[in-house]
């Protein structure tokens, strides 16, 4: 194994950043308020962050709202996708991904692999060893951190050999991926990344993807370049730490693994998560609940139980695109997401499936359901 310390002189300065790009407390705490999508200005954030407890309440407007720009302008002057992005006009902020402003239904939840305490003690074992004097503790550190993803990690270590190896258990779809850690010192960022290292174990040890895992990354465009030359995905400490609390699966990790710095792809695979399929079914499957319980109640006495209509997927789809246009949402639902939220209003007990022609009934008022009590 290599020197883990030391500079290079492709990596010095000034057009270098730091991995992770946001990684003060101010940006982490707005990132935290914007991350339900809607646009805020620099006082609406404050005020949000402040009653969270993300922020402390002599943070001042102005601090908080320069810190952002200049965030934003030191990710484009380093062709980073910042995670968040400014309106011109209002000068307002929102986090850098299409405007959701479908009504704000909380997906179903997804339980990480390991309880917070357990989390915790992965974090600051990961943070303590990946800056300390001893390399070999950092690398079982992170392997024992992609073991609580569901990995089979092994720690290799050594002079020729990786620093470990992650084998994803997934019979057919399984796949080995090579891993190479970097300690740093003195300010915590590496900045001897030396890509072609795991990259070169990659073919030797049958490994189909390479990662490099350290404190932090001096990056310039140099080191962009060499990580789609290599091939190598490149991790921050924080990033493992964001992946645990995300409790992404080895299936996840797939996508992680493509070459390239990995802080965007886990921006995305949250976002996705709380503003993608999952939540659009959530909305379309509670929206469908409510008005359909008040639509056959609004029949009782007015029609004979024969004569009654069943909620049939056109029905459907037209109660729910109301519902939509009422809350001013962008879009609407299309006939495959009304079909599996009308499945998944069965399966939960709270519609029944007519035998004798086609349509559900609802049979649970939306109140007494446990499964959208949380919207």
């Amino acid at each position: 194994m290599t020197p883990k310390d030391g500079r290079h002189p492709h990596h010095g300065e000034p057009s270098q950043r730091v991995i992770p790009t946001a990684g003060t407390s101010l940006i982490n705490a707005a990132l935290r308020v914007l991350a339900d999508g809607h646009e805020r200005d620099a006082g609406q954030i404050l005020a949000d962050a402040v009653k969270a407890g993300w922020l402390p309440a002599t943070t001042h407007k102005i601090t908080l709202y320069t810190s952002l720009y200049q965030y934003v302008q030191r990710s484009i002057s380093h062709k980073r996708r910042p995670l968040i992005v400014q309106n011109e006009v209002t000068h307002a902020f929102r986090i850098n991904h299409p405007v959701d402003d479908w009504p704000n239904i909380p997906p179903p939840p997804r339980r990480p692999p390991l309880a917070p305490e357990q989390l915790d003690a992965i974090a600051t074992r990961l943070h303590a060893t990946s800056t300390a004097v001893a390399p070999a503790a950092f690398e079982e550190a992170v392997c024992d951190a992609f073991a609580a993803l569901g990995f089979v990690a092994t720690h290799v270590g050594g002079i020729g050999a990786p620093d470990g190896l992650l084998d994803a258990p997934l019979g057919p779809l399984a796949y080995r991926t090579v891993l190479e850690c970097k300690t740093a010192h003195a300010d915590t960022t590496v900045n001897t990344p030396q890509l072609e290292e795991p990259a070169r174990f990659r073919e030797a040890y049958h490994a189909q993807y390479a990662i490099l895992v350290g404190p932090a990354f001096a990056v310039d465009g140099v080191f962009e370049s060499e990580m789609n030359e290599h091939a190598v995905s490149v991790w921050s400490v924080n990033d493992v730490v964001n992946a645990l609390h995300l409790g992404v699966d080895p299936i996840e990790c797939r996508d992680l693994f493509a070459a390239g710095v990995v802080e965007d792809r886990l921006a995305d695979l949250a976002w996705s998560r709380e503003h993608g399929a999952q939540k659009r079914l959530a909305v379309i499957a509670k929206l469908l609940h409510e008005t359909a319980w008040n639509a056959q109640k609004a029949l009782v006495g007015r029609v004979e139980a024969t004569d009654a209509p069943a909620l049939t997927v056109d029905a459907a789809l037209m109660l729910v695109d109301t519902a939509l246009q009422q809350a001013k949402a962008t879009g609407g639902a299309t006939r495959a997401e009304v079909e599996t939220a009308m499945a998944d209003l069965v399966r939960t007990g709270a519609a029944i499936k007519l035998v004798d022609r086609d349509g559900i009934v609802i049979s649970r008022p939306p109140e007494l359901s446990g499964v959208f009590k949380n919207g």
